[in-house]
């Protein structure tokens, strides 16, 4: 049987633990904001460079009237888009856009050759970057600072992830901002 005492020590005890539990709850929210700012970051520069490539196929896969009008809203463009997002795999979609811009006839030895470039640093770097920073396992740690300790992330040491190894010394905000920054480049240069 439970004395009175024992279930007062418990009631304290769940208290003390709910307290601990949702303290240390928002140092954890408080420590990921700015890790998932800088993973968004990266993500939605991927995903509206990945928007102006399907742009690029329209134009090159059907060539723009000589009015002007833009190719979402082009009817004549609604065939390439569909090509374009018969694939959910995005590596498919750039080997699509490889393809069409070595084989159109409407390009000049130039735009083939940028065209190839991006896709090339997209392919051999980007590509690699994001990678990194979306499936990475990543695991919160406690590090003393002037004011007591704070918590960050770093990539799981103890994993086997080829990702997490690449990562293992870095500063995730930093490489996450750069991954950024080159996404958001390569999206300026193509729109």
């Amino acid at each position: 049987m439970i004395t009175k005492e024992e279930k007062k020590r418990r009631a304290l005890h769940k208290k003390q633990y709910l307290r601990d539990t949702a303290r240390r709850e928002r140092a954890l929210q408080r420590a990921f904001k700015p890790y998932g700012v800088a993973l968004a970051r990266v993500v939605f520069h991927w995903n509206k460079l990945h928007e102006s490539l399907s742009l690029l196929f329209t134009v090159i896969v059907k060539p723009p009237p000589k009015t002007s009008v833009h190719p979402v809203t082009d009817p004549e463009r609604a065939l390439p888009l569909a090509i374009w997002h018969s694939t959910e795999s995005d590596s498919t979609q750039r080997k699509m856009l490889r393809e069409a811009a070595i084989n159109a006839q409407n390009l000049t030895g130039k735009q083939r050759k940028d065209i190839i470039e991006v896709l090339n640093t997209i392919d051999r770097q980007l590509r690699g970057y994001r990678n990194k920073a979306t499936h990475a396992p990543l695991n919160f740690a406690e590090k003393v600072v002037a004011a007591g300790s704070e918590l960050y992330l770093h990539a799981n040491p103890g994993s086997a992830n080829k990702y997490a190894q690449e990562l293992k010394d870095a500063d995730l905000i930093e490489e996450f901002e750069k991954y950024a920054a080159l996404a958001e480049g390569l999206n300026s240069y193509v729109e």
